[in-house]
């Protein structure tokens, strides 16, 4: 009997999302496909067969993911079994680089195939070793950067570029001339949006300091509406812990599409993160910040010093462009009076955001043009044929 089983390993909200349209697109080309695995709420709430979550978990940084290592290593120890009882016909593993290139080695070891979308960003921050690395134990490297590509054809990966899934995710937002419905707000408000993460860590770490620096600019601008992204509703309770602290007139949750949120927004208060790539393709004004925990901050410092130096930006669209397009606040430099700062300015100069855009622009022709999941879905049953 033909094995149509694929195994997943998704630890992010992000990759839940992007997990749910190339399972949705699998099965558009081949209903027999059966997809099991890690996954979050959007996998749970279709045919997937959920074996454990661990998005709520996600981390970055060198000591943050201790305070998980139980759950994390239960869940490993779940995969582990299934790779082993009841072999896949495939492993996919998406983003979440320390986690699933442990599993992946594990899958290598058993003659398991192991596909990547959205691999380690060694193209990006690492080394050619680190590269070579990676190709040890993934067998396919499905690149969503035209230069991730370039860097693991080189070192001799079979890669396939698909396009950044992004582009999908807001073609129908940027087609849609009634988002403003979806917004809980009236259609003449000015929208401050504010995305604090997708991750516990950065909600804990940046959306104090966020929450209070909307509460300075809101009141210099009273006309302006805070309304609050919710990427999980895991993280809700916390973020309404934090904003209790703050004198908001009105303020406004929001848990549907980012990219409502973000087409609707005048500005924008980001993380570092995809989200930056997702106003920039939207064309939405927006500042970056983002806070590690003071020893991991220390600790990349001391030991990866010369990583650090080929890394002079963290958002994504300036390290596409190799340029600041959006204006990062990191670490110290991100507090509430930063943040309020560098808001009034885009808001009160229309220079500033005119040069953004035109950065946009320059990063959008970067990207590819769409159905980065349908591709994604071919490339991967065009692998398990045998066809590349």
């Amino acid at each position: 009997m033909e094995n149509n089983t694929l195994l997943f390993s998704v630890g992010e909200v992000s990759g839940d999302l992007h997990a749910f349209n190339v399972v949705n697109a699998l099965h558009q080309i081949n209903p027999k496909i059966q997809c099991i695995g890690l996954g979050g709420e959007k996998l749970a709430s279709t045919s997937f067969t959920l074996i454990d979550d661990i998005t709520s978990m996600s981390t970055v940084g060198i000591i943050e993911p201790i305070k998980y290592i139980f759950p994390l290593w239960k869940a490993f120890r779940k995969m582990v079994k299934i790779l082993e009882t009841e072999p896949p016909r495939a492993l996919i593993c998406i983003d979440c680089q320390g986690f699933n290139l442990l599993l992946a080695k594990k899958a290598k070891s058993l003659g398991i195939p192991v596909i990547y979308y959205i691999a380690p960003q060694e193209w990006q921050w690492g080394t050619d070793k680190g590269g070579r690395k990676v190709l040890d134990v993934v067998d396919k490297i499905l690149a969503i950067f035209p230069e991730e590509m370039s860097f693991y054809a080189k070192l001799g990966g079979n890669v396939t570029y698909v396009g950044h899934p992004s582009v999908d995710l807001l073609s129908d937002t940027k087609k849609n001339k009634d988002y403003q419905q979806d917004i809980p707000v009236s259609d003449d408000a000015s929208v401050l949006g504010l995305f604090p993460g997708s991750r516990f860590q950065e909600i804990q770490r940046v959306g104090p300091r966020m929450m209070e620096a909307a509460s300075m600019i809101c009141q210099k601008n009273p006309k302006l509406v805070p309304v609050i992204s919710i990427s999980s509703s895991v993280y809700r309770s916390l973020i309404e812990q934090q904003i209790e602290r703050y004198q908001f007139k009105q303020i406004h949750f929001f848990d549907g599409q980012s990219s409502a949120l973000i087409r609707r927004s005048k500005l924008s208060l980001i993380t570092s993160g995809t989200v930056a790539l997702e106003h920039a393709i939207l064309g939405t004004p927006c500042i970056a910040s983002y806070r590690f925990s003071p020893i991991t901050f220390w600790l990349a410092q001391v030991f990866f010093s010369e990583r650090l130096k080929r890394l002079p930006f963290m958002t994504l669209p300036n390290l596409m462009l190799k340029r600041e397009v959006i204006p990062e606040l990191l670490q110290s430099h991100m507090t509430a009076d930063r943040l309020c700062e560098k808001a009034l300015e885009f808001l009160e100069n229309d220079q500033l955001v005119h040069t953004q855009k035109t950065g946009f622009n320059d990063c959008q022709n970067l990207l590819g043009k769409g159905k980065s999941y349908q591709k994604t879905a071919e490339a991967i049953l065009s692998f398990l044929d045998g066809d590349n």
